[in-house]
């Protein structure tokens, strides 16, 4: 009957020990997955942020030249 618990327990910490094994395995994809998505969510805003200032330059550009645009209309200039 003892050799029966000892199997029984034995058992039991084999199963602990693989749920502690997948607790491990576990916690080290979510680590990998948690760093993709930081990474890549880093990339969006770098990316964002890139695209705000271009389309900052392009409208500061675009003022100029529709400013100097409407004075060569006003004093008769040709634009080339």
């Amino acid at each position: 009957m003892d050799q029966r618990f000892d199997d029984i327990n034995n058992r039991i910490n084999d199963m602990n020990n693989r749920f502690g094994d997948l607790m491990f395995w576990m916690q080290v994809t979510f680590g990998a997955v948690l760093m993709v998505l930081v990474g890549l969510a880093g990339q969006w805003v770098m990316m964002w942020r890139r695209v705000v200032r271009t389309e900052t330059v392009v409208e500061e550009h675009l003022k100029v030249t529709e400013k100097d645009r409407l004075i060569n209309v006003q004093t008769g200039k040709k634009t080339g």
